[in-house]
This record gives structure tokens, sequence and C-alpha cells, in this order.
């Protein structure tokens, strides 16, 4: 699938050895949306191979009705993974009747696939932190 997204993106370290990682979601949309996205999820690790590139499912989250899913993040690496997270970055519309509401009208679904920014040099010291102690006082009025 190519979506000729042209987008240019900043090199970050971890970019620059080839590792990506996206996010396949839904967001807020039907049954039928989180359908698709296990469709797409399914596409993108078979594509992967074809591309010779290593696609790890990080974190699925499955959706409400079976074989479904709304969210997925993946991580893409090899040498061509930035070639291949940049062809599926963008919207996919699928158009197609329901498979769950069988008089639905509706015969456009839409999923996103989105990049996950990473930053190798991100790092949390507890020194960076100033924890205080809070007390929470009720006051009851009498009636």
């Amino acid at each position: 699938m190519n979506n000729n997204n042209n987008k240019s993106h900043a090199s970050s370290p971890l970019e620059r050895v080839g590792v990506r990682l996206i996010q396949i979601t839904s967001g807020r949309g039907p049954a039928e949306c989180t359908w698709v996205v296990a469709q797409v999820l399914k596409k993108v690790l078979e594509e992967a191979n074809e591309w010779q590139v290593k696609a790890t499912v990080l974190q699925r989250e499955a959706g409400s009705e079976n074989g479904t899913v709304e969210t997925a993040i993946i991580q893409i690496e090899g040498k061509k993974a930035n070639e291949f997270v940049t062809s599926w970055l963008g919207t996919i519309q699928w158009i197609g009747k329901s498979t769950f509401r069988k008089f639905h009208q509706r015969k456009n679904w839409f999923i996103g696939i989105f990049e996950i920014e990473q930053s190798s040099e991100t790092k949390f010291h507890e020194r960076m932190f100033n924890i205080k102690q809070c007390a929470v006082q009720v006051l009851v009025a009498n009636m």
C-alpha cells in the first residue's frame, strides 16, 4: 500500500538505525472500523515481510467484536524501515457493507496510521520531581 504522505521527518537517533513505531487505530470509530484495523494490521505484517523489515506488535487492544482490533502499536526495524513506514502513514478508507449491522446504510469506514515519535534521550530521574504529601479536608455542613 502506498499513501505517498510527503511529510518531512526529523531524523532521530532511532530513525537513523532503522527503528520506527506506528499506531494503527480506529479512533472513536464503530465496530466496522475496528474490523478494518484488524485487516490492515494483517496486511502491514505481510508487507513488512515482503519489504524484508521486522515488524513486532508491541501492543494490541481488542475491539468489542470477535476478530477486531481497536488499536495496535507496531515496531518496524530494518534498512527499509523508514520507507516502509512512510508508505503506510495517513488515513485508510475501506468501502464496504457492515458485517456487524446488516441494514446499516454507511459504506465508508476510516482508520488512521500514525507514527509515534521516539526519543532515545528522554530520561526521568527522581530528582526531577518535587513530591509533596497532600491532605484533603472534607467539610460537612449541617442542614
